[in-house]
């Protein structure tokens, strides 16, 4: 087949990179017919034709290609391409190829700063292995006591009493007298055996001010260690304030404000020798007999508000015959008639060393006491006396 001048230029002037060829194509009707297969073959697939072996095409028989209606390519073009060399590209025209970048989760582990983009860009499913726990092997049960009381001491009461209930080892620490040294229960309602409870677990101070106390009787033996209660204004009946005084000996602080009083529970009273604080303001139910029982029991009562409790003549004579030495405060306010000059005089003569004396509304004393106060009592810092009508203004200069 010859090739014409003007059709070898053309294709001398083609890229080198991309020829086309023909194949006959015989139609199912055995007409001959021409058809342009556009290939393009880069380096790469002239570097794979090199591979590429004609003998093995040729194992195909003859009738399986009759059969399809195509032959065997003769001419110059494929004869050309078995022929072809692959054309060499040089070194500075080829691509480097890019290295696998590491993941975002393989950068932030080895340290690198990866952009807050980076995490957007790449979705990454990470499961984190479980940690192998032993179910026999409890980590808080190797904690000391002492540790484990450091913590327990943060907590609020009603959490306190919760981990109580979670093993038996809790139940002991939780329990602890360390733990419960203050509780207030004030404005509460306690229910029978509630205060029983509390007290045994070694309450120091208890306040129970304006609550409402039911306690059930019982015959077992209880030592508690409170020494500072405060019933002021609490709902608690004489036989119930009986039981519980009756289980204290080491009172320092009592206040019993607004109760009802009985000669039975004052002489209970008188069983707490180291009592220095009583608050006994608007008590009532008491005589002269329970007043006596405190005055003899407690000699080392400093200060004592026996302010607005019903006192008469006898009880004020008691009072002032039988008070400790030692008493430094002391607020007989509200005695009216039954408080007077020779109760004032005898006072100051028992107990030199007060400092603050209330006798307001003492309704018959006199500018005696003025002059009494003043000479006797030489430490004396607040002295009360309003209402105290028959005292004369001059008295004071």
């Amino acid at each position: 087949m010859e090739r014409r001048p003007l059709e070898d230029a053309t294709k001398a002037n083609l890229p080198p990179r991309k020829k086309k060829c023909t194949t006959e194509i015989n139609d199912l009707k055995g007409a001959k017919s021409t058809s342009i297969l556009s290939g393009y073959f880069d380096d790469e697939d002239a570097s794979s034709d090199e591979n590429w072996d004609a003998t093995s095409a040729q194992q195909v028989r003859g009738d399986i290609l009759e059969e399809m209606g195509v032959q065997y390519l003769d001419g110059p073009c494929s004869q050309d391409r078995r022929d072809r060399t692959p054309v060499s590209v040089p070194n500075a025209w080829r691509v480097p190829p890019i290295p696998p970048q590491p993941s975002t989760v393989q950068a932030v582990r080895s340290g690198r700063n990866v952009p807050l983009q980076a995490f957007y860009n790449e979705f990454v499913l990470h499961k984190r292995n479980k940690q192998e726990v032993d179910a026999g092997n409890d980590l808080f049960m190797k904690l000391s006591d002492e540790t484990i009381l450091d913590i327990f001491k943060w907590l609020p009461k009603p959490v306190l009493a919760s981990c109580g209930r979670v093993c038996r080892r809790w139940s002991h620490l939780a329990f602890d007298e360390s733990l419960w040294r203050r509780l207030d229960l004030a404005k509460r309602y306690l229910n029978p055996g509630v205060l029983r409870l509390v007290l045994s677990r070694g309450v120091v101070v208890l306040k129970l001010a304006m609550s409402e106390v039911s306690c059930q009787s019982s015959s077992d033996t209880l030592d508690p260690k409170l020494q500072y209660l405060d019933l002021s204004m609490a709902s608690i009946s004489t036989n119930t304030l009986a039981q519980l005084l009756s289980t204290c000996s080491q009172l320092k602080k009592l206040s019993l404000e607004h109760c009802t009083l009985t000669d039975q529970i004052c002489s209970l009273l008188a069983g707490n020798p180291d009592l220095e604080c009583l608050n006994m303001a608007m008590s009532k139910g008491f005589t002269s007999e329970g007043l006596l029982h405190i005055a003899k029991g407690c000699r080392r009562l400093t200060a004592w508000n026996l302010a607005w409790t019903e006192m008469n003549h006898e009880k004020v004579t008691v009072l002032v015959e039988n008070v400790t030495p030692d008493m430094r405060q002391l607020n007989i306010a509200g005695c009216r008639g039954a408080l007077s000059d020779a109760h004032v005089q005898r006072l100051v003569a028992q107990c030199p060393g007060l400092t603050v004396l209330d006798i307001s509304d003492a309704i018959h004393v006199t500018s005696e006491v003025i002059e009494a106060v003043a000479s006797g009592l030489r430490d004396l810092k607040r002295l009360g006396v309003s209402r105290c009508y028959k005292i004369k203004p001059a008295s004071y200069l």
